[in-house]
């Protein structure tokens, strides 16, 4: 499984491809490529708790749709990728509630991201 920051790849709160994002996944597109015959690609969106939570399951939703496209885009076939957004669900870290927003926004960081699970199907 790779993690991807979402703050490599994107904004917050944005899911547009930031231009270190689009050469990020397009290395990872090559490598796929090169090492894979008939992969399995499942792309998996997280946000921060920050938020109202259908927001977030969205926001998670369209940052794996657009990492999933962007992989497409370096040559991966679509019918090898499957996506999803978990939202908020399945946090790497926990931060205090009490610390100002901006803290609490990078301290929350390592929670936005995006997982591709490869595999080589049989």
């Amino acid at each position: 499984m790779l993690s991807l920051s979402a703050d490599l790849l994107f904004g917050f709160d944005s899911a547009d491809i930031s231009p270190g994002g689009v050469s990020a996944i397009r290395q990872l597109s090559s490598e796929v490529r090169q090492n894979f015959n008939n992969p399995s690609v499942n792309v998996i969106g997280y946000t921060d708790r920050l938020g109202d939570e259908d927001y977030n399951l969205s926001l998670s939703e369209q940052r794996a749709r657009a990492v999933s496209i962007a992989l497409i885009e370096g040559g991966i076939s679509q019918q090898w990728i499957t996506y999803e957004g978990r939202g908020e669900n399945e946090p790497v870290v926990s931060c205090a509630d009490n610390m100002p927003r901006p803290q609490l926004i990078s301290c929350l960081a390592e929670n936005r991201r995006v997982n591709i699970v490869l595999k080589e199907r049989s």
